[in-house]
């Protein structure tokens, strides 16, 4: 990586809260950064987007550390305080802002809407394309790169492997829920339940295994308790996990903050040794970390690799550089106490599949400028599953090489087709099931059409 000079001097700004229109003197930034991180809500020690964005500011400055004068949290997430930040930042010398978060998405078309002369550009992570609208791509223009995670494709792969771990028990029974009924959500439920069901029908049909016992899925009574948790409500989580262990779950996927911890603690009340206890598979970043006390709880994490995307659009369409010698960056004296801040190449989550030794080509890898939306995904390592750190005695020799080749195989087939947003799998399915009138595959017609025909 280029050496930084001056350029990552990064000076950020304090949590004063301000309008958009208010006078500079409100704002205590110093002049001269041209990079910032603006979180939506929340800590910056939350090991999720907020830290994943911090780590990103922190390698770009290859700085162990960062101090409070180098990101800017708003003290509500909404637009306008969020948008005052921007405005803060533009006022002060910043070109840049690390923008990680769907809060941002309010933030940009209203601080872009006002301030037409502005010069920021934003990465912006989750962004979904609402601001790519007829009104707003006029004035957005070169400004937004982001980064859209398919989550559906990688959590597949998270699921497929699941599967094998299930085998240790009598009757391997998964089961899944979340916070609400929108892609954020659901994509990792359909994906993860479609790699379930793929490990069955390889080991079924292809492989012709004996030894292979049918993996079924614990239901709910009604299709609306899949999605009804909300993001705050964990003794709700814990009750319907709960549930979901008295029918035999064994493996369990929710989704996301208090769904994971309301599954930890119906978890930890089951009186069967440990070794009897259900696994969880956590989301978003590595869950083993977030909750080290519990971690082994976690068989793996489906991930948003956050702050490699970040630094990878950066690196690329910023500095101009393609091609990154690993042994180049984040060789810092003190790093073995940045705790929980792992750097580049060693993030929240660590894609099993992703190299940290040699080079880092991000020449074909799909990124694409401000201006545009990259897909993040398996194959660019934009969004993984963490290396499994908890496999039931036996059943990762289950998972051999056969099996491997066959999900890397798969894996090809789960990548959007050309010019689609569709991967060739959701293309298939959907032809299977052309008496469904919703494009794409969701998880309200995955619910009816798949899972409800499930074994149990």
């Amino acid at each position: 990586m280029r050496k930084k000079k001056s350029l990552f001097t990064l000076i950020a700004a304090t949590g004063v809260v301000f309008s958009i229109t208010a006078k500079l003197t409100s704002c205590s930034w110093a002049e001269g950064s041209e990079i910032r991180l603006i979180t939506d809500s929340g800590l910056i020690t939350d090991r999720s987007f907020n830290e994943s964005g911090y780590v990103a500011i922190c390698d770009l400055a290859n700085k162990n550390s960062l101090n409070e004068k180098h990101y800017f949290r708003p003290k509500n997430p909404n637009g306008s305080t969020i948008a005052a930040g921007y405005r803060a930042a533009e006022a002060t010398g910043a070109k840049y802002i690390m923008a990680p978060g769907f809060y941002h998405i309010g933030a940009i078309s209203q601080y872009l809407s006002e301030v037409k002369d502005s010069k920021l550009h934003w990465i912006l992570i989750d962004g979904n394309g609402s601001l790519e609208t007829k009104e707003m791509l006029p004035i957005i223009k070169n400004r937004v790169a982001s980064v859209k995670f398919d989550m559906m494709s990688t959590a597949f792969i998270g699921g497929f492997k699941t599967a094998y771990n299930t085998q240790y028990y009598a009757k391997p029974k998964v089961a899944t829920f979340g916070g609400g009924n929108f892609p954020g959500v659901t994509d990792y439920m359909v994906g993860w339940l479609a790699g379930v069901n793929a490990a069955n029908k390889y080991n079924e049909t292809v492989a012709k295994n004996s030894a292979w016992k049918h993996v079924s899925i614990a239901k709910f009574q009604a299709d609306t308790a899949y999605t009804e948790s909300g993001f705050v409500d964990v003794k709700m989580a814990k009750d319907k996990s709960t549930l979901l262990i008295n029918e035999g779950a064994n493996a369990i996927l929710p989704v996301a903050g208090s769904e994971v911890a309301g599954t930890i603690s119906a978890i930890n009340e089951q009186t069967v040794s440990a070794d009897k206890k259900p696994f969880v598979i956590g989301v978003d970043t590595d869950m083993s970390k977030t909750y080290p006390q519990f971690k082994s709880l976690f068989f793996d994490s489906v991930l948003k690799n956050i702050t490699y995307a970040m630094e990878a659009i950066y690196v690329k369409n910023v500095l101009a550089t393609s091609k990154i010698d690993v042994n180049t960056v984040n060789n810092f004296k003190e790093q073995k106490k940045r705790d929980s801040i792992e750097g580049f190449y060693k993030r929240f989550g660590q894609d099993e599949n992703f190299s940290t030794k040699g080079t880092i080509d991000l020449s074909d890898s799909g990124i694409n400028n401000f201006g545009s939306v990259t897909a993040g995904n398996a194959a660019n390592h934009f969004a993984g599953v963490t290396t499994s750190n908890t496999w039931k005695p036996g059943t990762k020799k289950l998972f051999d090489t056969a099996a491997q080749k066959y999900l890397a195989t798969v894996n090809n087939y789960l990548n959007p087709a050309s010019g689609s947003t569709l991967t060739q799998w959701e293309k298939d399915w959907l032809t299977s099931h052309s008496d469904l009138k919703n494009p794409g595959l969701t998880w309200d017609n995955f619910l009816a059409t798949t899972v409800a025909n499930w074994k149990v």
